[in-house]
């Protein structure tokens, strides 16, 4: 791991000085990364559209129920255990959601 913090680090100081070499390695996972900032993008657009609209605490609750989706894709795709217990506990997320909201 800290050796990918580094690599990282020398990547991104080597990018401000123009010299971005270490950033065309991304080999076969060029359209996963495109995919990637596409997706976090339109997540940033669309959350200060959510904001520009409605009143942050609203937005900010319903924006954190997107845990019990990461739950679910985990059980699903990762076939992950213990979705039981996730699953209470997103339960209570959501009613505290509720509460913030009603």
């Amino acid at each position: 791991m800290r050796a990918c913090v580094k690599r990282g680090s020398r990547c991104f100081l080597a990018a401000l000085d123009g010299g971005a070499d270490c950033l065309t390695t991304s080999g076969n996972h060029r359209l996963a990364h495109l995919g990637i900032g596409l997706c976090m993008a339109v997540m940033v657009v669309t959350h200060f559209y959510a904001i520009e609209h409605i009143e942050v605490a609203y937005m900010i609750a319903v924006k954190r129920t997107s845990l019990l989706f990461g739950m679910l894709y985990g059980a699903w795709l990762f076939k992950e255990t213990g979705l039981l217990k996730n699953m209470l506990a997103g339960v209570l997320m959501v009613l505290g959601v509720f509460f913030i909201v009603a």
